[in-house]
């Protein structure tokens, strides 16, 4: 995005809502998912409102837009925006999860006094009203932020500090003004994938157990040789706003999700990890994890266990925590739904060989499109609905 248009340049903004003077022309591919909404703007404005959280957009010259920040907004590497500080304003919040990259300064050099929070930066604004305050990413990868418990008129950046300091005049109507809810519910349990999900937040881990003791003889659910996990999981946090990428959902210390796992924002998304060893060598094992019934791994070196890049799998030296536990880092939440784990790999290729001449997985599967009942196979099976009782075994 370029901060400064010039006449008859182009300008790409992938944004939330914002608005535009009438006289932009707007450009880009048809099938972008946004429309120009008209009878909820002032006179002499225009306002693009996503059919999806954000869009993606093309402007033909002008000034560029005014983007709404009560939604998360994309910054790339060195570009700005800008807001003005309203009249009555003693703070500002500030979310983002960028903090060391979301700088921060005001037009007239004056002192920014922020703190840090949870969730970004407080700011103080006693000594700043009428000032105009700068956003900019001094990183190299894109980051976001969002303005947060303001009134719909004030929560207004423009890309220069000129157009910040005039406000966009929009009928308040519009529902793409309202400031969005970001709070984790507090119940334990919500609507889930199928019946009810159970809520897993900060400080309040989820723990089942996967095994049983008869007589001093410990008996474990699960198999390390070969089987499945899986479930449904929502993210209940703005990963864009919060990105916690390295962190691992559910797993027993043996038995582990990785910890790059990508889940679609506010959807529910279907985890399978498969375990089991390799038809052409038994002694090597594999660990597939499945996203929605696709597997991303790169199998190249399987079978070369000094590279980086080696595919997971059963440790045999893991400690076992004799428990599957899920805990949620400072600053996330999720919903997690139908959890079954299985004594056999449910989602495989048995044929596939693996190494330099197979180096994905082609196997895909759709995921269930119904609560599970139990098998032969089901070892655990937690559906949910209101208590984390299993349901009891075939």
């Amino acid at each position: 995005m370029t901060l400064t248009p010039k006449e008859n340049d182009r300008h790409a903004y992938h944004l939330p809502l914002f608005a535009l003077p009438r006289k932009e022309q707007l450009t880009g591919k048809r099938s972008v998912a946004a429309r120009l909404s008209e009878g909820s703007t002032g006179r002499g404005w225009g306002v693009i409102v996503p059919e999806a959280d954000t869009a993606l957009l093309s402007i033909d010259g002008g000034l560029g837009p005014w983007c709404h920040a009560s939604r998360p907004i994309a910054v790339h590497p060195g570009d700005r925006w800008y807001w003005k500080v309203p009249p009555n304003l003693a703070s500002l919040s500030i979310e983002t999860g960028y903090r060391d990259k979301l700088r921060l300064s005001f037009n007239d050099g004056g002192a920014v006094e922020a703190k840090a929070w949870e969730a970004g930066w407080k700011l103080a604004l006693e000594k700043s009203v009428g000032g105009t305050l700068c956003f900019e990413n001094s990183g190299k990868t894109v980051i976001w932020f969002r303005l947060a418990d303001l009134p719909v008129k004030q929560a207004w950046v423009a890309t220069n500090s000129e157009n910040a300091q005039v406000t966009p005049v929009l009928s308040l109507a519009n529902k793409w003004l309202e400031t969005p809810k970001r709070e984790v519910p507090k119940e334990d349990y919500i609507a889930g994938r199928f019946g009810k999900a159970i809520v897993v937040r900060p400080g309040k881990p989820l723990s089942l157990p996967d095994h049983e003791k008869i007589d001093g003889v410990v008996k474990k659910f699960f198999d390390a040789e070969k089987g499945t996990l899986e479930f449904w999981i929502k993210p209940l946090w703005d990963v864009r706003l919060h990105p916690e990428s390295k962190f691992s959902v559910l797993g027993n210390g043996v038995i582990q999700t990785p910890t790059n796992l990508k889940f679609a924002q506010g959807e529910w998304t279907h985890i399978a990890l498969v375990w089991r060893p390799l038809s052409k060598d038994p002694s090597v094992s594999v660990v597939h994890a499945y996203v929605n019934g696709h597997d991303q791994g790169n199998y190249r070196n399987v079978y070369w266990p000094g590279y980086g890049d080696r595919p997971p799998n059963i440790s045999k030296n893991a400690k076992w925590l004799e428990a599957l536990v899920s805990k949620a880092p400072p600053g996330t939440a999720f919903a997690l739904d139908e959890l079954r784990l299985s004594s056999v790999p449910r989602y495989m290729d048995a044929d596939a060989v693996f190494g330099r001449d197979e180096t994905v997985n082609r196997h895909r599967f759709t995921p269930a499109s119904k609560a599970f009942a139990s098998d032969a196979q089901t070892l655990m099976l937690h559906h949910f609905d209101g208590n984390v009782m299993a349901e009891p075994r075939p």
